[in-house]
């Protein structure tokens, strides 16, 4: 993003977005993440309509500064976990690091 203002308000749509995209047939759940980047926060949407033949996708977001980065995965149909997050955690944390070296936004 041009600024961190700007990624603030990315942010900020997605978070809003999210919460607009739920429906009786599409789950959608956005969770805050502490100590990960400037902000960061889990997004799960899943299909729970009966016509459903399952998967789902989890996400975590990150904004560190002016940047945003998203680590995302499609998942088997299942009870949402703090287990669907371990590895896109993992990844955000490691990538947030090296992100703030490489752009001097430490």
């Amino acid at each position: 993003m041009p600024s961190p203002a700007a990624a603030q308000q990315v942010m900020k749509g997605l978070r809003t977005g999210a919460a607009s995209c739920a429906t009786k047939e599409l789950a959608v759940k956005t969770a805050p993440v502490v100590k990960l980047g400037d902000e960061a926060l889990t997004v799960s949407a899943q299909n729970v309509s009966k016509q459903s033949l399952g998967g789902a996708e989890r996400a975590v977001v990150v904004r560190k500064g002016s940047a945003v980065l998203v680590y995302s995965e499609f998942t088997a149909y299942g009870k949402i976990g703090k287990h669907d997050f371990t590895r896109l955690l993992a990844d955000a944390r490691a990538m947030a690091a090296r992100l703030c070296q490489a752009a001097g936004e430490c």
